[in-house]
């Protein structure tokens, strides 16, 4: 029943060069590109870090290091449309309102939604933050929900209904970090929180996005594999609301 679906869309990724922890030259990035190319990928979203104190590059060297992916890619023939966003952390003493008022971050493909990430085991309350992100009119994205070691199903349940989509981890779906996190990311699909699969990929990292659409595929269905690895992204993408 595996399949190579040619239109999968990664939200999630860490490919601009020499601007976090992804991709220390062009090489790596070229490498990132050309994996996610043999994979199906059609459209990939770059969102490098924004953590206070750890990876603060200044907006404009973002967008720089942006077009010059755009140009790498187009010189290596690799054609994959590649859009802009970040991949933003949250501290218990920062403000979402904050960041959004001093301009430090950039939205998913400058649309109202925001990849937002937390301390995988400092709990904070995440259902509060896509309140107070509702307030001001944006919408959260949470990354790899499966990884934060506080967030349980009924926590992920009252994320996802104070308003939140729900992104979860190529890697976790094929047991890259075991059969505990493996199991925990596949209920969450089976009970209809999860709105996205992405990659998370760095250069290091294998880009397991095939593999997990092909187990998805299997478990759940077409449509549901479909839904998670690209209709919703499309939505996202083209700025439509994506249903929940």
């Amino acid at each position: 029943m595996d399949m190579e679906y040619k239109n999968l869309i990664d939200i999630h990724s860490h490919i601009i060069t020499k601007v976090d922890d992804g991709s220390d030259n062009i090489e790596a990035s070229i490498y990132l590109l050309n994996k996610a190319k043999e994979a199906g990928v059609s459209d990939i979203i770059l969102t490098p870090h924004y953590r206070r104190g750890m990876f603060e590059t200044p907006l404009n060297e973002i967008y720089s290091g942006y077009n010059a992916l755009v140009n790498l890619a187009k010189e290596n023939k690799i054609d994959i449309n590649l859009y802009l966003g970040q991949e933003i952390y949250i501290h218990k003493t920062t403000s979402f309102k904050d960041y959004l008022e001093k301009e430090r971050i950039i939205s998913l493909n400058n649309s109202d939604y925001y990849l937002l990430e937390f301390s995988y085991d400092s709990e904070i309350d995440i259902s509060e933050v896509v309140y107070n992100a509702k307030l001001l009119k944006k919408k959260v994205v949470i990354a790899h929900i499966e990884k934060y070691n506080y967030v349980n199903l009924n926590t992920a349940f009252d994320i996802k209904n104070t308003g939140a989509l729900i992104q979860v981890n190529a890697s976790s779906i094929v047991g890259r970090y075991g059969f505990g996190m493996k199991r925990k990311t596949l209920k969450y699909i089976k009970e209809g929180l999860v709105d996205f699969v992405a990659s998370d990929c760095h250069a290091k990292r294998e880009y397991d996005f095939l593999k997990a659409y092909n187990i998805i595929l299997r478990r759940f269905g077409e449509k549901i594999a479909n839904k998670l690895f690209s209709e919703n992204a499309k939505d996202l993408l083209l700025k439509k609301r994506v249903l929940k």
